[in-house]
């Protein structure tokens, strides 16, 4: 069998550590960069959940002095860094992984030693894709974690509530009052 390493030349295979380098180092700088990036997202989250809430607070050094001040000094702007941490080590390095993988298969499959623009396209569309798919729900459990503390409104909730929803809300909310 032909072997060829990751970057398309032939050779002896590479030592697993050597296979795995590019995929943990994507891992680990999506990390560090998440770790800087976080307060501003913290504040971008909270922008968009005031307009919601019907406060309508789009300064960002507002909502920065506010979520200082009332949700636990500097600590609040790292609220969800466990989410945020994992979900970058799982989408970056799924992102590199998928993508190397897919790229080596077509040069094997086509005896090519680089990729046509048009096939990196396509490998990093397939890559990205699957790794968001993948990845989808930590970014949601990050979201409602920054969200936390910030007052829901309930109005904007049910308008996109479906027939069967309100149905099952009704019954609860009169299953409670009934006790």
């Amino acid at each position: 069998l032909l072997n060829i390493t990751m970057d398309g030349s032939k050779g002896k295979k590479p030592s697993v550590l050597k296979q795995f380098a590019n995929v943990g180092l994507g891992g680990l700088s999506g990390m560090i960069a998440v770790s800087f990036l976080l307060p501003l997202d913290m504040i971008k989250i909270r922008i968009q959940l005031s307009s919601e809430s019907g406060e309508n607070i789009r300064n960002p050094f507002k909502i920065a002095k506010r979520l200082y001040k009332n949700e636990g000094g500097f600590r609040a702007f790292y609220r969800g860094i466990d989410s945020a941490l994992f979900r970058q080590a799982t989408f970056t390095s799924l992102r590199l992984g998928l993508f190397t993988n897919f790229g080596d298969f077509i040069k094997r499959a086509r005896n090519k030693k680089t990729l046509s623009m048009p096939e990196k396209s396509a490998c990093s569309l397939l890559a990205g894709g699957l790794a968001a798919f993948v990845d989808t729900p930590l970014d949601l459990t990050l979201v409602r974690m920054q969200a936390d503390n910030t007052p829901v409104s309930y109005t904007h909730l049910r308008a996109h509530e479906t027939r069967e929803d309100l149905v099952c809300r009704l019954l609860l909310e009169k299953k409670k009052k009934e006790g």
